[in-house]
C-alpha cells in the first residue's frame, strides 16, 4: 500500500476463496483502495462488480496490484475465482 502523512488507512486480506464474494462486506471509505493478488496465488483472480467473471473482471495474477481512485465502499467490488486464491487490500478513508 502507498504511504500518507496524517490520514487514516485500512487493511486486510481474503484468502483461499473460489467463486465470486465481496472484497469486504461493508466498509465505507470513500476513497482511494488498492487491490493485491497474494504473491502464492497459482492462478488469476478478477476485480469487477457483483456479476465478476472470467470473462468479464479486471485479471490480477500473482502479485499484481490494482488502484481505483475512488471507491465509496468495498462491497461493490467483488472478486472471482476459479480455484482458491488470495488478495489482501489497502484503503485511504477521507
Amino acid at each position: 500500500c502507498w504511504r500518507w502523512v496524517n490520514m487514516a488507512a485500512l487493511s486486510g486480506y481474503n484468502t483461499l476463496f473460489s467463486g465470486s464474494e465481496p472484497v469486504e462486506t461493508d466498509l465505507p471509505i470513500n476513497g482511494l483502495v488498492e487491490i493485491h493478488a497474494l504473491p502464492g496465488n497459482g492462478g488469476v483472480i478478477y476485480i469487477g462488480s457483483s456479476d465478476v467473471s472470467a470473462s468479464n473482471g479486471f485479471p490480477l495474477a500473482a502479485g499484481e496490484a490494482l488502484r481505483i481512485a475512488f471507491v465509496s465502499n468495498l462491497n461493490q467490488l467483488y472478486y472471482y475465482s476459479p480455484s482458491p486464491q488470495g488478495l489482501s487490500w489497502c484503503v485511504r478513508r477521507l
